[in-house]
């Protein structure tokens, strides 16, 4: 992966640079990125091309936005970070980022593309993603 930034300790994309709930979504953030691309890195063996995940694509993209000019923790709020399961595909379950101690709200995709699933209600608290999943490959 080649995003410097996120990885670089000395860096910080808060603006204010002592803006605490900024600084914490940005440790949560890194540690997805890095979790991530080790998980992708043990599965890819020296022969193979290393191929990035649909969901480890986008989580890419979110974190270079986020690393490209200074924020404040409501960017954080308002740029999608993807939840990437450890083949780099989408976590069936996705969810908004925790407001103020709060659960966000969140709602089921297809692991493979992060599009809402039909009839994904979004809701704060848990969600038989699993279940949702099963039904809409029925259909």
């Amino acid at each position: 992966m080649n995003i410097d930034h996120p990885n670089n300790s000395h860096y910080s994309p808060c603006h204010p640079p002592q803006d605490k709930k900024c600084q914490k979504y940005t440790v949560i953030i890194r540690e997805k990125l890095s979790n991530a691309a080790r998980a992708q890195n043990n599965r890819v063996t020296a022969e193979e091309p290393k191929v990035l995940g649909s969901c480890l694509k986008e989580l890419q993209v979110a974190l270079e936005k986020l690393a490209s000019q200074s924020r404040t923790h409501e960017d954080f709020y308002t740029i999608p970070i993807p939840n990437c399961d450890r083949s780099g595909n989408f976590h069936v379950k996705q969810c908004h980022p925790a407001l103020d101690g709060q659960r966000g709200k969140c709602w089921c995709v297809d692991t493979q593309t992060g599009r809402k699933l039909d009839k994904s209600p979004e809701v704060k608290g848990d969600l038989d993603c699993e279940l949702l999943l099963t039904e809409n490959k029925r259909e």
